[in-house]
Formats: C-alpha cells, structure tokens, sequence
C-alpha cells in the first residue's frame, strides 16, 4: 500500500510527528511489512532487525526486478539501469486511463463510480475523511457505491496495491440537515450498530440495524434514520464500516435516538482482543473520534452478544 500523509493531515513536511499519524501509517501498513510514503520514501517493520534488514535488501531486489520486467529488459542480465533508461517514452507507454467521478445523492449520500480496466479483479481501499474500507473491484475493474459524505467539499479516494491513486470531489450541500455515527473495524469482528428511535424496542419499526436497514429515502423523506455498510469480507484483513445517518435537522418527530454497538461471539473472535473505532458527526460539523478495544468471551460463550451502550451520544431530537 501507498500511505499519503495528505489524505488525513494536509500539507505537511511529510514527518511523522505526532500518534495520531503513527497509527494511521500503521492502519495502511496493516498485517504487511512494507508501505511506502507519498513523497517519502517506505516504511518496512519486521519481528526483529534481522528481518527487518532481509525485507529492507529483498524490497530493493524485487523492485529493480519488476522495473526490469516492465522495460522487457533481462532480468539477469541487466545489472543495473541508467536513469536515461527509465526514462520511457510517454508516447510508447502503455495507457491504461482510470476515471473516477462522485456525484451527490439524497440524503447526504454520494453515488461514487470508478472504472479501472487495468485493475480488474483487483482489491482495493476507499478512503473518505476519517473513513476508510476495502472493496473488489469488477471483472471489467468498475466499482460503484453509495458513500455517506462526511464534508461538504468530499473528496473520495481509491488507493491500489500497485501504489496508484484515484480520486473524486463532490459538493454535498445537505449535510448539515444530517447526523451520522460511524464504527470501523478491521478483519472478522463483526460489530454492529443498534439505533432505537424514539422509545422503539428491538424487532419494532423503529429498530434499526443490518437485519433492518432501511435505505436513504427513509432520511431524505424524514421518516427516520438508515444504516450502510461498507467493506468486502474476501480480501485479507479488510477495513469494514457500518454507518447510521439521522435527519436530526428536518426530523418531524421529536424525542431519543438509543445509539449501541453489538458484537457477536464467533468461532474467528472467541477468546480475543479485537480493536475498533467509533466516529460521531453532528449537523454543526462536529466530530467525535474513539478507540475502543474490545474483550471477547472464550468460544464456550459462542452466539452469545456483547453489547457496548456508551460509545455513541444518543441522539435528542428537539420538536420543530
């Protein structure tokens, strides 16, 4: 993967000062020993420095192989390659084009398309604000989603194994009408959001969660709030979210919206420490950020739920 200190902190002096840049550069390494930095060079960790070392001497190795391959050069007998060389023609180069474009939706939501006939198949990760998942693109390398907006000015970005980037801007003007609580979490862990509106118990109407999500014409309408979900569970280790949208602004009911988060003992979590965060977005524009870290049951207590009911401010809906 190729970390942009950009997508999260602007213009920089591309250091890593600060925690909060050190986990998310660990949140784009993830389970792998190499990332490299936008503008600055890699990152490469390892069990030890004698690992450490090996990946370090096998990154250059391998990339200078793959440089060669490309330029058909012969792996073996080319030693080294003058700059003159990789200076290929862009003429001659071969076009592979990749367009992106995002456009705004009810509901603060964006309808966001990616065509990438060069990555076909290929796993991927979207990445919006503080949101960030993992997806598969197509057999022909399209991709379309719904994404919820986090900023006015939204900018989505799509970041390949290969280091490539893509990106797309929209203008989404009514989002301040809309509140949005996010959990994000990577791998199997499988936690879910629970919205109860206005006095509603699990199973009524007003239940809201995966197995009743309702879809964003419940917001823009103001009959209630909707639940997406965003991450594909093939690719290794994938970064997932669950996002709930409230029209706390517009709302014609007024009253309480129970926010919790779920998470169910399974065969992959039994017995683990798993980690996760919640994000919290209200109508001025406000965020609320927290790292939680979550202990699960040994597999005896298989099936059974965890409920966390203080990671999220419930809602209160004034009447209009």
């Amino acid at each position: 993967p190729t970390w942009d200190i950009r997508h999260k902190f602007g213009d920089t002096n591309l250091l890593v000062t600060n925690m909060e840049m050190a986990r998310d550069l660990a949140a784009a390494l993830g389970g792998r020993t190499v990332s490299l930095m936008r503008g600055h060079g890699s990152v490469i960790v390892g069990t030890s420095v004698r690992e450490v070392v090996f990946n370090a001497n096998y990154m250059e190795k391998n990339a200078d192989m793959l440089i060669k391959a490309a330029l058909d050069v012969d792996v073996f007998d080319a030693p080294g390659l003058s700059s003159d060389r990789l200076a290929v023609d862009p003429e001659k180069a071969p076009r592979c084009p990749m367009e992106a474009e995002a456009t705004p939706q009810a509901a603060a939501m964006i309808a966001f398309s990616l065509n990438a006939p060069c990555h076909a198949g290929s796993a991927v990760t979207v990445r919006h604000g503080d949101l960030a998942f993992s997806t598969v693109l197509s057999d022909s390398g399209t991709l379309t989603k719904e994404i919820p907006a986090l900023a006015a000015d939204a900018r989505i970005d799509v970041l390949f194994a290969t280091g490539e980037t893509v990106e797309a801007y929209a203008e989404v003007d009514s989002l301040p009408l809309y509140d949005r609580v996010v959990v994000q979490w990577r791998g199997a862990m499988g936690v879910q959001i629970h919205a109860r509106e206005f006095g509603a118990r699990y199973g009524d109407e007003g239940h809201v969660w995966a197995g009743s999500a309702r879809d964003m014409n419940a917001a823009a309408d103001c009959l209630g709030g909707f639940l997406t979900q965003h991450g594909h569970t093939d690719v290794p280790a994938a970064q997932q979210i669950e996002v709930y949208t409230f029209p706390k602004a517009i709302s014609e009911t007024a009253g309480e919206v129970i926010l919790s988060i779920e998470a169910e003992v399974t065969q992959a979590t039994c017995g683990r420490k798993l980690s996760a965060k919640t994000l919290q977005y209200d109508s001025l524009g406000s965020v609320q950020t927290r790292d939680f870290v979550l202990t699960v049951p040994d597999c005896e207590a298989e099936g059974d739920f965890l409920v966390l009911n203080n990671l999220f401010q419930d809602l209160k809906v004034a009447r209009k």
